[in-house]
């Protein structure tokens, strides 16, 4: 009986050496760039808030931005105007 349970650990323990472990450490590493990915996705957020609470300050105080596109310096009056 202590042989076939000494056998039984050793398997497992081979099992999980060689089979389990790498894809342990696969899953870890892939939860890392995951969380990375979202961190990053959450800085981007964060900046384009900064940016557009930066243009409602801009037009809040009656600057308007230089555009060398006549057609949508025409769209940002508009767009100033409504709000």
């Amino acid at each position: 009986m202590k042989v076939f349970f000494g056998n039984i650990l050793k398997y497992l323990k081979s099992l999980f050496n060689c089979r389990i472990a790498p894809f342990i450490v696969f899953l870890d590493e892939a939860l890392d760039f995951i969380s990375f990915l979202l961190e990053l996705f959450e800085s981007f957020l964060l900046l384009f808030d900064l940016v557009i609470d930066s243009i409602e300050t801009h037009s809040e105080c009656g600057l308007h931005f230089v555009s060398r596109n006549p057609t949508r310096e025409i769209a940002l009056d508009k767009i100033v105007h409504q709000s």
